[in-house]
């Protein structure tokens, strides 16, 4: 426990980085070693440093967070790209999922 590992991340543009090895990722998901199917996935992960938390760079260059990233900060310039549509998921578990997480960045943005 406690050692790291260098991982390549998602996408087109995307970097390695140090992080948890696949051993010790305990729970779920993981947006390094357990990923879901969600509609981000050809996404670029990026790793925010500032912040502590994964996010996917949308084809219009703007920082969502990744839903599989449990300590994600859902509030974020957003241009509509990160909301889930029914065409675009696989199972209901992924949309049940994804629309709670929308749901609570909807409530965050309106307090």
């Amino acid at each position: 426990m406690g050692s790291h590992q260098l991982v390549v991340l998602e996408g087109p543009k995307a970097r390695s980085l140090w992080a948890h090895r696949k051993e010790d990722c305990v729970g779920g998901p993981c947006p390094i070693h357990k990923r879901s199917k969600h509609h981000m996935r050809e996404w670029t992960q990026h790793w925010r440093m500032d912040s502590s938390f994964m996010e996917r760079i949308c084809p219009h260059g703007v920082g969502h967070p990744d839903p599989d990233c449990g300590n994600a900060d859902p509030v974020h310039g957003c241009d509509g790209c990160c909301r889930p549509t029914e065409q675009k998921l696989t199972r209901n578990r992924d949309t049940e999922e994804l629309s709670a997480w929308w749901d609570k960045v909807l409530e965050i943005a309106r307090s």
